[in-house]
């Protein structure tokens, strides 16, 4: 009975998020809350054994990724790539031969730092540029228009597949990886 209690739960609070964010709250704060909320029903037994079962080296290294890599961004390299690539016209949401330099690009990208960093990196420029190429003329923030969305949407779905590539382009394949080798 109680398993199903917590099964239920757990669906509520999720229904409670996705609601809440539907609603105009923020992201994160969403999120954390829901964490909270089901960490606090399952109680303090439930705590303990996510202490002793976590995988503490991949959290580290996942918790590095995420802060590495918007540091990197901070520094201008790939600001710098991405314009000479964009004002040599090498890459494109509309042209093939862009497209295709552009989906080498995400592709390389996702297996160098894996798949959520090379999202949140390359996100914003491929929605630029999407806005740029696709509604040029535009009166809606180039952020928010439905062709900035198909760019984001591109960058994700690029960099899920491409992922799939290398242990490395994925941090689900990284922690599958390490929960495999334990398996021995």
């Amino acid at each position: 009975a109680k398993q199903h209690w917590r099964g239920l739960f757990a669906y509520a609070v999720w229904v409670a998020c996705v609601a809440s964010w539907f609603a105009g709250e923020e992201l994160g704060a969403v999120a954390v809350c829901g964490g909270i909320a089901v960490m606090l029903a399952e109680g303090k037994p439930a705590a303990d054994s996510i202490v002793e079962s976590a995988d503490w080296p991949v959290v580290v290294y996942i918790a590095g990724i995420l802060i590495v890599i918007p540091a990197f961004d901070t520094t201008g390299v790939m600001a710098t790539l991405w314009e000479g690539l964009a004002t040599a016209g090498a890459i494109s949401v509309v042209e093939p031969a862009g497209l295709a330099v552009l989906v080498l690009v995400i592709t390389l990208f996702t297996n160098v730092v894996t798949n959520v960093p090379a999202v949140l990196m390359l996100g914003a420029r491929v929605a630029a540029l999407a806005s740029d190429e696709l509604q040029p003329a535009t009166v809606l923030p180039s952020d928010s228009s439905p062709a900035a969305v198909q760019g984001w949407l591109l960058v994700a779905f690029v960099a899920a597949m491409a992922g799939s590539f290398t242990v490395q382009g994925s941090i689900t394949q990284v922690i599958a990886y390490d929960v495999g080798k334990g398996a021995r």
